[in-house]
């Protein structure tokens, strides 16, 4: 038996298990980071699961759909605890839980529900010609043991959408909700407990619980934050060569062009950009307007704004709050030295509330913080262009973004270079927002924006592996004598002849072209019998 361990000393006002404070709406939530016991508790969780993925449990594509079918029931019947717990975190509406969330949940699990069997199903791939006679394909397989670690901004739909990936792909999971959303992450996990407990599991903590999870040799680690946040799972997952997802953020830029229909794109600006008080990762972080609308798109979106928000914006219920002070405070400092450029503020900023205005910023001095730093909140800078070259060197001397939306004619000469010349996760045209809704193309970033996809087939493959199978025939039929050894220079010249004929070629390509010259010769040949056979005369 192991020697018990003594209790530990008092705490101390720099000991490692002092209780931190977490700020919620209505209480104040204490956090006791115990690390030892916290440790043994995800050691266990983590084996656990392990073991359940050897046993094949979740292999079984019954099983896969049955726990599908539990995870689509349990959002169903919990409809009304999600529009009560994401109003606590966010202050978001009802029809904003319905448009964020529940919109996208249903459909990512309507999606796997329906086309689990043919995703799972083995692909045909091509035979090269050198490995004929052969069957190649490529299999889904389970990667095995996955992380998935939320976002605050949007704490049910960052945790639930990979979730859906992972079970579709058989694999066993580990879901770690985030922190600041205290009425989430203890909703996620009463939904999570829903499911099979062997192969699922939710584990509630702070900073220190996502540190020492990151740190475990999961098989997939799927991350939705902050870009320097993710840096560091990168870096703990490279040491345990873990399969990363990273979903993060950028400064997403907007783009008007001349061709827009201004009224509907001032409509979507405005309703999206303001949507969850701005801390979407792919909203707008600022909008280029071509300078021959700018004065009229200024005052349309001044107008629009003040129409749907308010001149204060605390008083409608459908505007959002910031998830707590310290990232208002954060949004709010981009502000400072800025507020002669401020063009219109719907309401006066309390951090301590978490409210943060809607406000509109035209022209920030070059030095502003607004040009280097996602701002991730209610705030929105603009500038005017003239050349196309303008917008686009903007972009490029910045990280990737996320997204790059374009209002306008896709096709005149302007989106086309800005889509030939800037590379971004996604590219939206005449909306924004709305391509999280889109599970057929999948949805991530690049570089600095992030890396990997979920949503859909792509986040199936995502956490999947893609096994080659080569099947080849035991009689060695067609075999290539000169492949073996002793080496000799005859041996040599006819592999360089077979690579020079065959190299790069594939089979069925070859069958095909090979079908339409014996069904041409077919052809020939039964016209010239019939001609024989004077059943057919040609008259010249």
């Amino acid at each position: 038996p192991k020697p018990q361990t003594p209790n530990p000393k008092p705490q101390t006002p720099n000991s490692p298990l002092e209780p931190t404070k977490r700020e919620c709406k209505k209480s104040c939530v204490m956090i006791i980071n115990m690390e030892e016991k916290t440790q043994m508790e995800i050691d266990k969780h983590f084996e656990e699961l392990k073991s359940t993925f050897r046993s094949n449990r979740t292999r079984s594509l019954a099983y896969r759909l049955e726990q599908l079918q539990i995870l689509k029931e349990t959002l169903a019947s919990k409809r009304q605890e999600l529009y009560k717990a994401l109003y606590e975190d966010l202050n978001m509406s009802e029809h904003a839980v319905e448009l964020s969330f529940y919109l996208a949940a249903t459909d990512e699990v309507n999606c796997a529900i329906s086309n689990l069997t043919s995703w799972a199903k083995p692909v045909k791939c091509e035979t090269p010609l050198s490995l004929f006679p052969s069957a190649v394909s490529e299999q889904y397989e389970p990667l095995g043991t996955c992380l998935i670690i939320g976002s605050w901004n949007y704490p049910l739909t960052t945790v639930v959408l990979p979730l859906v990936s992972a079970i579709a792909a058989g694999n066993v999971a580990v879901v770690k909700p985030s922190e600041s959303a205290v009425a989430c992450s203890a909703l996620m996990r009463s939904i999570v407990e829903s499911l099979d407990q062997a192969s699922y599991r939710c584990l509630e903590g702070g900073p220190e619980t996502a540190k020492m999870l990151n740190k475990k040799p999961f098989d997939a680690i799927v991350f939705t934050g902050g870009t320097e946040i993710g840096k560091y799972v990168a870096l703990d997952s490279a040491r345990n060569l873990s399969k990363l997802v990273l979903e993060l953020g950028g400064k997403n830029p907007v783009i008007v062009d001349l061709s827009c229909n201004l009224p509907l794109t001032i409509q979507r600006l405005v309703n999206g950009k303001f949507f969850n008080s701005g801390q979407t990762c792919v909203t707008a972080d600022y909008i280029f307007v071509h300078k021959s609308i700018s004065e009229i798109f200024i005052k349309d979106f001044i107008a629009a704004t003040k129409e749907l928000w308010g001149v204060d914006a605390r008083e409608n219920k459908s505007y959002g709050r910031i998830i707590n002070q310290r990232h208002a405070e954060r949004v709010l400092s981009y502000l400072e030295g800025e507020e002669k450029n401020i063009i219109f503020q719907a309401g006066t900023p309390d951090a301590k509330a978490r409210f943060v205005p809607p406000t509109i910023v035209l022209n920030p001095s070059p030095s502003s913080r607004l040009h280097s730093n996602e701002i991730f909140g209610p705030i929105v800078y603009i500038m005017e262009f003239n050349e196309p070259n303008q917008v686009i060197d903007y972009i490029l001397a910045r990280d990737k973004p996320l997204q790059i939306n374009y209002f306008g004619d896709p096709t005149n000469n302007l989106y086309k270079m800005i889509r030939d010349n800037t590379s971004s996760g996604g590219i939206l045209v005449n909306d924004l927002l709305i391509n999280y809704l889109c599970y057929s193309s999948g949805f991530g970033g690049v570089g600095m924006s992030g890396q990997g996809k979920i949503r859909g087939f792509p986040g199936f493959k995502e956490l999947s592996n893609s096994k080659s199978i080569i099947e080849r025939s035991r009689s060695g039929f067609m075999d290539i004598p000169m492949r073996y050894l002793p080496e000799t220079p005859a041996k040599v010249r006819q592999m360089a002849l077979i690579s020079k004929l065959l190299g790069g070629k594939t089979f069925e390509p070859f069958c095909k072209k090979a079908a339409v010259a014996f069904l041409l010769i077919g052809v020939w040949l039964f016209l010239s019998w019939l001609i024989k056979k004077k059943i057919l005369v040609i008259n010249l």
